[in-house]
């Protein structure tokens, strides 16, 4: 996950206001980008999202359960 989040940094930064240790708020439109590692089933409960995109997915156990 280290690696992708880098990558996404380095490309969103001009567009960044805000950066915690793994989420960034958006400057004009109030988005945040988040990123969730799932060796904890329960990583990012109770949130809500429009959008989700699992890496590897293929490589998480019990991913449906995630």
């Amino acid at each position: 996950m280290l690696e992708v989040w880098r990558e996404a940094t380095r490309l969103f930064t001009p567009i960044i206001a805000r950066q915690t240790r793994r989420s960034g708020d958006w400057n004009s439109t109030g988005g945040v980008l988040e990123f969730w590692s799932l060796d904890n089933p329960q990583a990012g409960r109770s949130r809500k999202y429009k959008l989700v995109i699992v890496d590897e997915a293929a490589f998480v156990p019990l991913m449906m359960d995630a």
